[in-house]
């Protein structure tokens, strides 16, 4: 079954995605980054002074609403971001501000949206061009003005705001809207400029609320859903003066369109105030559903952000979230949430008209690790001084705590601080997955958490009031007084007097305030003027000095606002102003005060008479009262140029007339409209009756003084006509409430009792669809079908029907007018064809290899078969077998003359368990336990044959002892799906390795080893491969033996034995005690049999030895033996020599050297 449901498309002012050459034009960021800002004067004194001013350029993200504006203009736009820019402030003096941003017009940024709100002073006695404005400039690469009134907005405060809110002076308008379309500039450097200028007189002031944006412009369609058949609502952008739909005429900006179908369009004219006008375009087509759901969700640690996303992703489609703990909506392709416990996400995707189902619900589970998570308590307070312990509640993990600004001090479970003031410790928990951090704070009383001296000052004559503003205190002992109150009043306080506070806290700390009380004094103001003379509707500027704020006062006025030294002042008459000082510390007189006469200079203000209406055609005097001096009138249409003290013009439309009078160096203007009353009535009033009505009642406009129904002799509002037959065209004349006439007309139209036409009985196909269409000779119906079977309801004349089954179906009509035949119904009947009514059922799942029969269990006729991938051929049998080897879909046609049917079936073709084993054979050592397991795992059930014939069910079976043949493994997956194989183990035999006892050989000598090792491999820790290795130096040298698989190993431990060593033996000695050369000594090592005998030269025996360590003194038994030559014999062996060797020589005595 296709499903289908609707979309809008916008094809003009669409804006996909963010362009990086509107960056920021939202002020999103927070900043005024890649805006320019200029400051100046206004009234043509130039905005050229480059740079952002704080105060005059500010951005703004309060969500209140602006108290000049009596609270109606929120801060920021409506529908726009978090931020939004206020351009301007209330300050007054003439001062000017500009904004301009320039960006690129790229294909995928054609559309550029701007909103602004504004306050703008109007005052009396301005002439226009020194009243408060706003003005925006849409500049192309060149940096001029775009063509037309999109490129151009500018608004003074006058006549053009007379329709505003007002707030006293202050004229305000509320958030609009201006959209533009910028496809023409494509490619082009485009810049907007918003500027805005106080009164040039310096005393008012005007300012805005602005936001852009690189957005589109789109209609807003409810309910236009596949399966619906009713009328839908659409709705327009907000914030634009004017709407227009062509296709109803309607003016509002939502309207109902009834029963818009596939392929009708439609078009919204919207238009700002300054006439710039777009349009949008919405083309009806078919698109699929929504479907999809959410990727899925996961474990995070508590803290810690999850990222909530669509597993499918259309950038037409809408995306709602909602979740287990709130309602609330957020729409939104991405979202990225930190929930606090384990929480269900639920996710709605909608198609372009908010139309979704259950194929497009998911639900995400973010579970949430708490383990960590601890209650943070704050502790104290404590005195200073004395210690708290923070710990938390047996939580395992690793801590770290941050004392002081110092991190990792301690690593235990509990701490234990002695702050001085009040401190924060801050807590870090870590375990394997997660980290959590929080921080205990600590109260402190005593010491340094108070000022140890304030500083007081006080008026003369004032009594002094203190009042602790510390809290968390239970007793204050204010100079030996002690009780309960934070206050302490000193009736007569003098300078320099001192007052201490002991403070007492709930754990009995103590702490301690010195207050100095100092006397002040009462400023004297001096006030100076830099024009005492003004002209009225000017501002006076007023200079106090002498003080650190003031106030001020007029004698009209009493007390004003404001209270810095420059006073901006508008003046309607002649009088006073004075001004009283006060200093820093509030010391305040107001006996002391000073005044300056400010003279207003009134000689050209004058007054009009209230606006007034005239009808077209008369003429109309307009004299001002008061006023002397230089005239000059203008008009609002440009027809008026006059120095007259009075003018009498004959205007054709509405007009508003200027006067500037000129006296003595200052000027006064002033407007008046002259409204002209002009034909209301461009278009006949069509009415209509029944032929058989009896009377017909024709009703005129409201609100005018008298009627005429000319040649009916009829003077009232309502005419009456009995019996009426036929059409008329009745003429009504007119007179308003100041006597002009006017003149509207009714054609009448005799309406027919209406007939209606269902159409002829029919046939169609099953699954076709039917357009029911009720035709009448009149089109002022409503219109209701039913059918029998019931189950169909509608109110379009023309509706779609897809009826299973024979059905009537019968159209009644109904009319405002009650102009109906007795039965005003008509009835078709539709006949279904199923003969061609095609089944194959629910999709199907085979294993690879195997084969499926396909048939319908309904229809008849010419059948047809094909499929995709195109694996099968042309097929005209109404029974099929096939076996694809990958997934497929068959379609079936059955066919007659008239009719044809079609059906899918998709048969998913599982992979069969493949390739368990990439070798035909493995080796196994014998004796061992041996795990075996398919090289190429799959998922489902085992079962293993042994070569003993006994079979196992594990993945992974373990065989113990191992036997060796063929192992075969059938598994079945989950989709009952059957692969088999198999391998042989050849079980191996390790290799017998003895490299014998340990040996020894000489220095020089050489022995070879592993004479006897029999292996395929050999691999000797001298990294040699060799059966055998020829070896001469010690050590412990090692082989490993491998048959296949399977190794064995042994080493052997090598001595090599030095061979003796005789250096050459010394010819005298002295043994005279001094320590030097006192000793016969013969150097030689490395020897196992040693003996030493020395001889007189008449050959008798001094001295023998057998230890080589045991030296010859110079003594003859226990006497010194005389100086002289006497004789040694050395005879010495080894196991390095063939038998003894012997070594024979002389050595000299001498006991005198």
């Amino acid at each position: 079954m296709k499903v289908n449901l609707l979309i809008v498309l916008v094809v003009i002012l669409t804006f996909k995605g963010y362009s990086q050459s509107c960056d920021n034009a939202d002020f999103e960021t927070g900043t005024l980054n890649s805006w320019l800002g200029y400051t100046g004067t206004c009234c043509g004194g130039g905005i050229t002074n480059p740079g952002i001013v704080s105060g005059r350029h500010t951005v703004v993200n309060d969500p209140g609403n602006d108290p000049l504006s009596l609270d109606t203009i929120s801060f920021i736009a409506p529908a726009g971001g978090l931020y939004s820019v206020r351009l301007g402030n209330d300050n007054v003096g003439a001062e000017a501000e500009k904004l301009t941003k320039s960006f690129l017009v790229t294909p995928e940024n054609t559309a550029f949206t701007y909103q602004y709100a504004l306050l703008l002073e109007d005052p009396s006695g301005h002439s226009q061009n020194e009243k408060p404005k706003f003005e925006v400039k849409l500049l192309d690469e060149n940096m001029e003005i775009i063509p037309g009134p999109c490129g151009y907005y500018q608004v003074t405060a006058g006549p053009e705001t007379d329709t505003w809110h007002q707030n006293g002076t202050i004229r305000f308008k509320d958030w609009a809207t201006v959209g533009i379309d910028l496809t023409p500039y494509i490619g082009q450097v485009m810049t907007i400029e918003f500027s805005v200028e106080d009164c040039g007189l310096g005393g008012h002031f005007g300012y805005a609320y602005i936001d852009a944006k690189c957005g589109y412009l789109d209609v807003v369609v409810n309910g236009f859903c596949t399966g619906d058949n009713d009328s839908v609502y659409l709705t327009a952008p907000s914030g634009f003066d004017e709407y227009y739909w062509p296709v109803t005429g309607e003016t509002t900006q939502t309207i109902l369109m009834h029963y818009p179908q596939v392929g009708d369009s439609v078009f919204v004219e919207i238009t700002n105030e300054a006439g710039c006008s777009s349009q949008i375009l919405h083309v009806f087509e078919e698109v699929g559903d929504a479907v999809g759901g959410a990727v899925d969700g996961g474990v995070i640690c508590a803290g810690e952000t999850f990222t909530l996303r669509p597993d499918t992703f259309d950038i037409e489609w809408r995306y709602e979230w909602t979740s287990s703990e709130s309602d609330q909506v957020i729409e939104d392709t991405v979202l990225i949430v930190s929930p606090t416990k384990t929480t269900e996400y639920y996710l709605q995707i909608l198609n372009q008209n908010g139309c979704g189902d259950e194929r497009a619900r998911d639900t995400v589970i973010v579970e949430v690790d708490t383990s960590l998570v601890f209650d943070q308590v704050d502790l104290g307070p404590i005195c200073k001084g004395d210690s708290a312990a923070i710990f938390t509640h047996g939580i395992e993990g690793d801590y770290t705590w941050e004392l002081d600004g110092f991190s990792n001090l301690q690593s235990d479970d509990t701490v234990y601080v002695s702050p001085f003031q009040e401190t924060g410790y801050v807590l870090t928990l870590n375990n394997a997955s997660c980290e959590w951090e929080d921080e205990f704070m600590v109260e402190v009383f005593g010491g340094n958490s108070l000022p140890d001296t304030i500083d007081i000052y006080f008026c003369p004559n004032d009594a002094v009031n203190l009042n602790v503003s510390y809290g968390g205190y239970v007793g204050y002992d204010w100079d030996g007084n002690f009780g309960d109150s934070s206050y302490y009043t000193i009736v007569n306080p003098t300078d320099e007097q001192i007052v201490e506070l002991i403070l007492h806290t709930q754990p009995g700390c103590l702490d301690t305030i010195v207050y100095v009380l100092n006397e002040s004094f009462y400023p004297v103001p001096n006030l100076t003027a830099v024009d005492d003379s003004i002209c009225m509707g000017v501002a006076a500027v007023l200079d106090a000095s002498g003080g650190n704020t003031y106030r001020w006062y007029s004698q009209s006025s009493g007390q004003l606002w404001g209270s810095s030294s420059r006073r901006y002042i508008s003046l309607t008459e002649s009088e006073w102003v004075w001004v009283i000082a006060e200093n820093e510390y509030g010391c305040v007189d107001f006996s002391l005060r000073d005044s300056v006469y400010v003279f207003v200079n009134d000689s050209a203000v004058f007054d009009f008479q209230n606006d007034t209406t005239i009808c077209l055609g008369e003429e109309v005097k307009i004299d001002p009262i008061g006023g002397a001096g230089n005239y000059s009138w203008t008009n609002s249409t440009g027809t008026l140029i006059s120095s007259d003290t009075m003018v009498v013009d004959t205007p054709l439309l509405s007009t508003v007339y200027y006067l500037t009078i000129t006296n003595d160096g200052c000027s006064y203007s002033d407007y008046m409209t002259v409204n002209v009353y002009n034909t209301v009535f461009d278009e006949p009033n069509e009415e209509t009756y029944c032929e058989n009505d009896a009377s017909l009642s024709l009703v005129g406009p409201s609100g005018f003084s008298s009627y005429e129904w000319v040649n009916q002799n009829d003077y009232n509002n309502v005419l009456a006509i009995s019996n009426p037959s036929g059409d008329y065209e009745i003429v009504l004349a007119l007179t308003t409430d100041i006597n002009c006439p006017d003149t509207t007309y009714f054609n009448v139209r005799e309406i027919s009792l209406p007939t209606i036409d269902a159409g002829e009985d029919t046939t169609i196909c099953y699954g076709d669809n039917y357009l029911l269409r009720a035709v009448s000779d009149y089109d002022g119906n409503d219109y209701v079908w039913t059918s029998n079977p019931s189950g169909f309801y509608s109110t379009n004349p023309n509706s779609y029907v897809s009826p299973t089954e024979k059905t009537t179906y019968t159209i009644t009509y109904s009319n405002t007018i009650n102009c109906s035949l007795t039965d005003p119904t008509a009835t078709i009947t539709v006949d279904v064809d199923a003969s061609t009514l095609v089944d194959l059922g629910d999709n199907i799942e085979i294993c690879l290899g195997d084969s499926v029969e396909l048939v319908s269990s309904l229809g008849s006729g010419d059948f047809s078969w094909s499929s995709y991938p195109g694996a099968l051929n042309f097929s005209s049998d109404s029974t099929i077998s096939v076996q694809p080897q990958l997934n497929t879909n068959y379609q079936l046609e059955i066919s007659n003359v008239q009719c044809s049917n079609e059906d899918f079936i998709y048969v998913m073709v599982n992979d069969t368990p493949n390739g368990l084993f990439v070798d035909n054979s493995i080796e196994v050592c014998e004796g061992q336990s041996f795990m075996i397991s398919s090289t190429n795992p799959w998922s489902g059930s085992y079962v293993w044959e042994l070569p003993d014939g006994s079979s196992r069910t594990e993945s992974s079976p373990v065989i113990d002892p191992i036997q060796e043949g063929f192992y075969s493994l059938v598994v079945t997956d989950f989709n009952n799906c059957e692969g088999s194989d198999s391998i042989y183990v050849d079980v191996i035999s390790y290799p017998t390795v003895d490299l014998g006892p340990d040996q020894i050989i000489c220095d020089g000598e050489s022995t070879v080893f592993g004479s006897s090792l029999q292996g395929e491999q050999f691999e000797w820790s001298t990294g040699e491969t060799s059966p055998t290795i020829n070896v001469s130096t010690a050590g412990n040298y090692s082989v490993e033996v491998s048959n296949g698989n399977c190794q064995s190993s042994d080493d052997i431990q090598l001595s090599v034995l030095p061979n003796p060593m005789l250096t050459e033996v010394p010819n005298f000695f002295t043994p005279n005690g001094d320590g030097f050369n006192d000793l016969f000594e013969i150097p030689i090592e490395n020897v196992t049999s040693y003996s030493l005998k020395i001889y007189s030269r008449w050959g008798k025996l001094v001295f023998k030895t057998d230890d080589p360590n045991e030296h010859w003194d110079g003594k003859n038994g226990w006497f010194n033996a005389s100086s002289g030559i006497y004789y040694y014999r050395l005879k010495f062996e080894s196991t390095c020599t063939n038998g003894p060797r012997v070594k024979n020589g002389y050595v000299e005595l001498a006991r005198t050297r």
